[in-house]
């Protein structure tokens, strides 16, 4: 029996990304405020966010909403396993709420120079809405 081998993504974009993913993750599991000034350069201007209580763009909006991961411990994640997927420059991510059951995919998607441009995030289940002051929604100025 051979190795499944699929056609449909191109291992190329893949081999160059596979670095911004595993920082993207590294930073994302162990997220502090020291690591938010690094991963504000890893996002694209233009990102788009989206999880059971937010769905916004723009790096502004998606740094507060992580800065409120930092504050919420409720709402952090532990990732488990990640495989990108048929869609150019598209990761999934497996994770687990740290803490709890709720499992949760996140699809990741980067532009050709390996910013994120797309986290949106699919949960299992209830989202742990015990951090309210997390879920508000984010105020444009």
């Amino acid at each position: 029996m051979g190795v499944f081998h699929d056609n449909s993504v191109d291992y190329g974009v893949v081999l160059r990304l596979q670095k911004p993913l595993e920082t993207y993750i590294e930073l994302f599991e162990g997220i502090s405020k020291a690591s938010l000034r690094v991963m504000d350069g890893l996002v694209d201007v233009m990102v788009t966010f989206e999880d059971p209580v937010h769905r916004l763009r723009g790096n502004d909006a998606f740094m507060e909403v992580m800065q409120r991961r930092v504050d919420y411990a409720e709402v952090r994640l532990r990732v488990d396993d990640f495989v990108w997927g048929r869609k150019p420059a598209t990761a999934y991510v497996h994770a687990k709420r740290a803490g709890g059951d709720e499992s949760v995919v996140i699809e990741l998607g980067f532009t050709d120079e390996g910013r994120v441009i797309l986290h949106r995030e699919y949960w299992s289940g209830g989202f742990p809405y015990g951090g309210r002051k997390y879920a508000k929604a984010i105020v444009k100025s």
